[in-house]
């Protein structure tokens, strides 16, 4: 079994598979159909079972909801792939558990200026997640 790491930045769309045969690639995030994507990744890489989605936009209990640079809306990859286990979070809140992990701190604020701006908290050990998971969101 094999785990893949998705990172769906507004800019940027990398992918890192681990296991038996290594894939790694990087493209424009306007030019990305997650479906085809995911496919694809699941025929050439059989033993992929999971996937973690780093997404630069709005999520909510694993389903993307939108985002100002992607063309994605609405999508629940889990759904899509039942047989596969695929987890989905806003990509600063992913970068905060990180860096929480990482300084082995319980209490931390990551702020990320770049396509757009962001900021996710991590209070007392737990990800600070607000109100539809939009705490954090500040601007773009």
């Amino acid at each position: 079994m094999s785990i893949g790491y998705i990172d769906w930045g507004g800019t940027h769309f990398r992918c890192v598979v681990e296991g038996s045969r290594p894939v790694s690639f990087e493209k424009p995030s306007q030019e990305v159909d997650i479906v085809h994507e995911l496919k694809t990744l699941f025929l050439t890489q059989p033993d992929l079972s999971r996937i973690g989605i780093s997404f630069a936009g709005q999520v909510k209990d694993d389903v993307i909801l939108s985002a100002p640079n992607i063309a994605a809306k609405e999508l629940d990859l889990g759904a899509i792939f039942k047989d596969k286990t695929i987890h989905v979070q806003n990509d600063l809140k992913c970068a905060a558990l990180a860096e929480a992990a990482y300084w082995n701190e319980k209490n931390i604020a990551v702020l990320y200026v770049g396509t757009g701006i962001g900021s996710a908290y991590i209070d007392n050990g737990v990800l600070v997640q607000g109100c539809d998971n939009l705490a954090g969101e500040i601007g773009h």
